[in-house]
């Protein structure tokens, strides 16, 4: 690691440029509180060993994201830094990348801090200064601002280089400074940096600048809520409509669309049955509020985790991405599984013809997709248990209802849909017919 504190004196003449530098070179050199050294390979051994499966800790980042990146947080990074006339500049380089070039004055335009930092230090400066550092002898820098022409930078002392130029033709708006430097050993690198002298600043994208803004958790958690809202909320209404019909009002909300009143008609028939209404509304609501699982969230310490939190050795973790898991099970869960157990029940009531005059593939899939959907929603949920299991152990699998309750869901309500007496099905979509278009007469099963 390199650390690097300068203290940069210009007079106006380049010739009397002196320059005070300290260089460390590893924490094993010099006078150091430690000494420590860690290879690449050890990084990147431990950062594959990570458990994807884990919660994220105080800094909200998920052991997922820190393995997917694995290959760039293990490559060595250090930076490099310089105080030069109290204007503070620094530049973060990979380890092995030779030679090196930081631009102290002018600065980064990103960078400046107005209020902290001297105003018009480089409006009023009569050279450009660089530093730059290799393993070998440094042979040439070289400059050159906006589209001018390259111009050499001379040496001063140590790995100071300079070259005169001219600020008042840059004070208004935006300018590039573009820096070449090559050394001995034939390696030559290019660094480019914004700089203004009137405070102009970089534009970001919108898109980009959109992301910085937001809080994540807040987004997450809006978008678990509205997933869990639209898991439930449709349900409701339409059990709250047959207890209407049932209080004396004979007419409910249409559909004027075919398809619309086709999925309307499903989940009519999946709401009112109570066997099938309380299983796939209270999966939902529990996880919004009821604990995920207990375990062991770290090594052999024992925590529970909520959507909105965990709570493991004497400590609360707020929620973050546990919103993001809730919101893709619900998308993978929750929502494929109504769809197929309504278009299950209306196939009890309708059932496909047992020979098909259109073989096609598109008309095995309009009859059987519901079987498919409901085999890999369990499979998957499956799959999931089986991943959870190897990262939290039996405990937490046996203690974890948002991943071992799916599969109980899933295999007692698939029974269910094949031991609902037909009788019950075909009242409720005589009741649905009735308060839809005045007449109990059921219509086929390609029509509302």
């Amino acid at each position: 690691m390199i650390w690097l504190q300068h203290r940069l004196v210009f007079p106006v003449r380049p010739e009397n440029i002196s320059m005070t530098w300290h260089h460390m070179t590893h924490f094993a050199s010099y006078d150091c509180l430690c000494s420590f050294r860690v290879t690449e390979e050890e990084v990147l051994f431990r950062l594959e060993r990570l458990d994807a499966g884990k919660g994220a800790g105080h800094d909200n980042i998920p052991p997922s994201l820190r393995k997917y990146c694995r290959y760039l947080l293990a490559k060595p990074l250090y930076r490099v830094a310089a105080i030069d006339h109290g204007l503070f500049s620094f530049i973060d380089v990979r380890h092995r990348e030779w030679p090196i070039a930081l631009v102290t004055n002018p600065k980064h335009a990103l960078f400046y801090v107005p209020g902290r930092e001297p105003e018009h230090i480089s409006a009023s400066s009569t050279h450009v200064r660089v530093l730059a550092f290799s393993t070998a002898e440094i042979t040439s820098v070289k400059m050159k601002i906006d589209e001018e022409e390259w111009q050499t930078c001379y040496h001063i002392k140590g790995p100071l280089y300079v070259n005169s130029w001219d600020p008042k033709l840059y004070l208004k708006g935006l300018h590039h400074i573009k820096v070449e430097v090559s050394d001995g050993a034939g390696r030559t690198s290019l660094y480019e940096q914004p700089f203004s002298l009137d405070g102009t600043r970089p534009n970001y994208l919108i898109f980009p600048r959109i992301l910085l803004m937001m809080n994540m958790t807040t987004i997450l958690q809006v978008l678990f809520g509205i997933a869990v809202a639209i898991c439930v909320l449709p349900l409701s209404l339409l059990k709250i409509l047959l207890s209407r019909i049932r209080g004396g009002d004979r007419h409910i909300p249409t559909a004027t669309d075919c398809c619309i009143g086709r999925c309307y008609r499903r989940l009519w028939i999946l709401a009112n049955l109570d066997s099938f209404f309380y299983p796939l509304i209270l999966y939902p609501i529990y996880i919004c509020f009821g604990p995920w699982t207990i375990g062991e969230i770290i090594d052999d310490v024992i925590g529970v985790i909520f959507a909105w939190g965990t709570f493991v050795n004497g400590a609360y973790l707020p929620g973050s991405f546990t919103y993001a898991y809730g919101l893709f099970q619900m998308i993978i869960f929750q929502i494929p599984l109504t769809l197929a157990l309504a278009q299950k029940l209306e196939q009890r009531l309708f059932p496909p013809p047992l020979s098909m005059p259109d073989c096609r593939l598109w008309a095995l899939f309009k009859y059987w997709w519901a079987d498919i959907v409901l085999y890999v929603i369990f499979l998957l949920q499956l799959l999931f248990l089986y991943f959870f299991w190897l990262s939290y152990g039996f405990l937490a699998t046996l203690l974890g209802p948002f991943r071992t309750w799916p599969l109980v869901i899933c295999v007692f309500l698939w029974r269910r849909v094949h031991h609902t007496p037909v009788h019950t099905i075909k009242e409720l979509a005589e009741i649905f017919q009735e308060a839809t278009i005045g007449s109990t007469r059921l219509k086929p099963y390609h029509s509302i």
